[in-house]
């Protein structure tokens, strides 16, 4: 699968509780490998993430009131 300019790769890192965004500038094509691979590269564990790519790098954050 390849992934057409989107340069945003966001992760979920459950071992760490946080929430990561790279901004990845390159005019190769990525496709899930290269994106594992950044992964590995920057210290995380591919079965504690989840993991996407995309071309915004908006977070839209939603607070909710629930009782």
């Amino acid at each position: 699968m390849l992934y057409w300019s989107m340069n945003t790769l966001t992760v979920l890192d459950y071992e760490e509780g946080l929430v990561y965004q790279y901004i990845i500038d390159t005019d190769k094509e990525l496709g899930s490998d290269d994106f594992e691979d950044i992964l590995i590269s920057e210290g995380h564990k591919l079965k504690d993430c989840e993991w996407m790519s995309h071309s915004d790098d908006t977070i839209t954050k939603i607070k909710l009131n629930y009782e």
